[in-house]
């Protein structure tokens, strides 16, 4: 149930459609790239609507129920707009089948157009623009409603957030999920095979450098590093663009790796569906539990 003080907070259907108007077809197409990737990498599937019964050894049996959770409540920082950002937060949430899912975004924030077309495209339709100085409020709020059933709390790079802790229950209540943001990216650039120009539309926040074997002239926003193969290898980043060649050889390094054509993308590799699954479980000794 949403709180009487936050409806007038919400973002009407005009500002969804003003953020599409004003977006270019190609910025519309890059957001839509990543809304792909992520659904086939998270593959959907009925997994989380499932109940299973299992004769374990010493005549233990285990009965399990999971389903997706009640609601999600998604935080997105003013410095956290950037549109591959947005999409790996909301997707795995909407593939999961949680519903609603609902987006917080900070009112300081001059540029969260970008923002709210990339949930506009990713099918989150309920948003609320909060001063920061109402957002843990709005938060607690939701991780106290107990009449909401069990729900997820997901925030990128968390600051206020951190002093709302899990629902005081301990065989699960709400959950809540802290995604870092990524601070340093790396391009490894032959010829003109990664789009750069979609880098810096979708990842506006990431110290990107971009590496190469000659010194290249690059875009605002990108450092040119004249290198070897081996030396990038060498380096500490959380998301690396590579050529199709290379990319085997690089995730022996690098825990994400992205080819040509995946530069709008951003995944966290461990946040996956099931973490919005809420789990019941029934444990037996002799025989099983009796089903309903």
């Amino acid at each position: 149930m949403i709180p009487e003080w936050l409806e007038a907070r919400q973002l009407g259907e005009e500002a969804f459609e003003a953020a599409y108007a004003a977006a270019l077809p190609q910025e519309r197409a890059l957001v839509k790239t990543a809304i792909a990737t992520l659904y086939t990498w998270l593959d959907p599937s009925d997994l989380l609507w499932m109940r299973s019964e299992a004769e374990k050894g010493q005549g233990l049996c285990l009965s399990t129920r999971s389903s997706p959770r009640n609601w999600a409540v998604v935080q997105i920082p003013a410095h956290c707009c950037d549109p591959g950002l947005v999409v790996g937060a909301v997707l795995p949430l909407l593939a999961a089948g949680v519903w609603p899912v609902i987006a917080f975004l900070e009112e300081e924030d001059p540029n969260r157009q970008e923002a709210i077309l990339a949930l506009e495209l990713s099918g989150v339709e309920t948003v609320y623009i909060l001063p920061s100085t109402m957002m843990e409020h709005a938060l607690k709020q939701w991780m106290r409603g107990d009449a909401n059933g069990p729900g997820i709390v997901v925030s990128i790079d968390p600051g206020t957030i951190l002093s709302c802790g899990q629902e005081n229950n301990a065989s699960g209540g709400h959950m809540l999920v802290k995604l870092p943001r990524p601070q340093k990216a790396g391009v490894w650039l032959q010829e003109q095979d990664i789009d750069l120009w979609a880098l810096s539309f979708m990842h506006p926040g990431l110290d990107c450098g971009v590496w190469s074997e000659v010194e290249r002239e690059l875009p605002p926003g990108f450092r040119s590093i004249c290198g070897q193969w081996f030396d990038f290898l060498q380096q500490r980043l959380d998301v690396v663009w590579v050529p199709r060649s290379l990319m085997n050889q690089a995730l022996n390094t690098f825990s994400l790796v992205l080819g040509p054509g995946q530069e709008p993308v951003w995944i966290w590799p461990w946040y996956v569906s099931s973490l919005a699954g809420h789990i019941r479980l029934a444990v037996a000794q002799g025989q099983k539990p009796e089903s309903v």
